[in-house]
C-alpha cells in the first residue's frame, strides 16, 4: 500500500496511540475515510474517548483501490461486518461466532485485533454491559 495519500501520511493524532492497541497501521475516523475513497477499509471500532463525548467510528486501512474488488477481501468484509453487527446488538453468542467466521476469513490478519475483541466478549459474559448499551467502547482515559 502506498503512503502518498497526504490524509494517511497526517492521521489524527488522537487515533495514532489506538493503532498499537488494535493491531493495525493506520486508523482513520469517519472524516478522514470520507475523503479516501480510493482505499479499503474495515470497521475497527465505536468508540467515545473522555476528550470527545460523542461517539466516533474508526477504521483500518486495509489496502488500496483493488483491494476493495478482491473477493477474498469482500467476504472478510461480509464476516467481519456481520462480528461488528452482532456485536453492538449486544448478541454476544452470535458475535463469538461471527468472530470465528471473520479471523477465518482474514487469512491470519488482525489477529491482535479479533483477540482484542474475544476478550471483550468473555468480559461481557461475565459481566454483560446495562440493557440499555450503545455498543459504543469508553476509553476512560484520552
Amino acid at each position: 500500500m502506498s503512503n502518498n495519500n497526504p490524509v494517511i501520511n497526517h492521521r489524527a493524532p488522537d487515533l495514532e496511540p489506538l493503532a498499537k492497541l488494535y493491531g493495525v497501521d493506520k486508523i482513520v475516523d469517519e472524516t478522514q475515510r470520507a475523503t479516501m475513497s480510493d482505499l479499503a477499509f474495515l470497521e475497527l471500532d465505536l468508540i467515545r474517548t473522555k476528550d470527545m463525548g460523542i461517539p466516533r467510528r474508526i477504521y483500518a486501512v486495509v489496502g488500496d483501490g483493488p483491494l476493495k474488488e478482491d473477493k477474498d477481501f469482500k467476504s472478510w468484509q461480509v464476516a467481519h461486518n456481520g462480528f461488528l453487527a452482532a456485536y453492538r446488538a449486544a448478541d454476544f453468542s452470535c458475535a463469538a461466532q461471527e468472530l470465528l467466521s471473520a479471523r477465518k476469513a482474514s487469512s491470519q490478519k488482525f489477529e491482535t485485533y479479533y483477540t482484542l475483541f474475544a476478550d471483550r466478549l468473555a468480559a461481557f459474559f461475565k459481566n454483560p454491559p446495562a440493557e440499555d448499551w450503545d455498543g459504543v467502547f469508553d476509553f476512560e482515559t484520552k
